[in-house]
């Protein structure tokens, strides 16, 4: 269906053959929020589609690293979700652009805290 890239972040969505006759509206966008917001070592790919009549986003997102970044992982996910230009715009946040959108990647979240503490809370 579509490839996008910035840097190192890669995105490849596939349709099934017997479906390709339902797509449309294919869009492919990134958004770069590494230095200076120009530098793509840390961002976002995204490729957005309407399927049978759904509008589908898919974000491949690379975040900030380290623990202590917590406010800046929560920065650059927010710049994505707010800014990437995919799909209809129109001010609309990434999540209220589609009926389905998936955000996944490598996040850098971190659970801190003992394994046993966290397993009780799973």
């Amino acid at each position: 269906v579509a490839s996008v890239s910035l840097v190192a972040m890669r995105l490849h969505v596939f349709v099934r053959a017997d479906l390709a006759h339902e797509l449309s509206a294919i869009d492919t966008g990134y958004r770069a929020t590494g230095i200076g917001h120009v530098y793509g070592n840390k961002g976002a790919v995204g490729v957005a589609l309407r399927l049978a009549g759904d509008s589908f986003a898919f974000i491949n997102a690379h975040l900030a690293a380290r623990p202590e970044k917590v406010a800046e992982r929560n920065a650059n996910i927010a710049d994505v979700i707010g800014t990437m230009p995919l799909g209809r715009r129109g001010g609309l946040e990434l999540s209220d652009r589609f009926d389905h959108c998936f955000l996944f990647g490598d996040l850098n979240y971190r659970v801190d805290a003992p394994f046993q503490v966290a397993a009780e809370h799973a």
